[in-house]
């Protein structure tokens, strides 16, 4: 998981990583092959996507759009929690 003398990271992402890669097993797929890490990482781009336009278009106020990225930045760091 981490690299020695790396920083541990945060328990709650560590608790994330392991739900989201168990979704991934379940279908006979890893986030540890790096093909579908990055197909991984294209969609939760493709999400930042989509919330930018909810904020662009008023369906987002800018703290609901930092939180929510903020959700999504942390989601995008699952494969290399891995």
């Amino acid at each position: 998981m981490a690299q020695p003398g790396a920083a541990l990271p945060d328990p709650a992402l560590v608790t994330l990583a392991l739900r989201i890669q168990g979704m991934f097993i379940n279908r006979g797929l890893s986030l540890a092959d790096p093909e579908t890490a990055e197909a991984y990482v294209t969609s939760v781009d493709a999400l930042r996507l989509i919330l930018d336009g909810a904020r662009a278009t008023g369906l987002l106020g800018d703290e609901q759009h930092a939180t929510l990225t903020g959700m999504f930045d942390a989601a995008g760091t699952v494969p290399g929690v891995l």
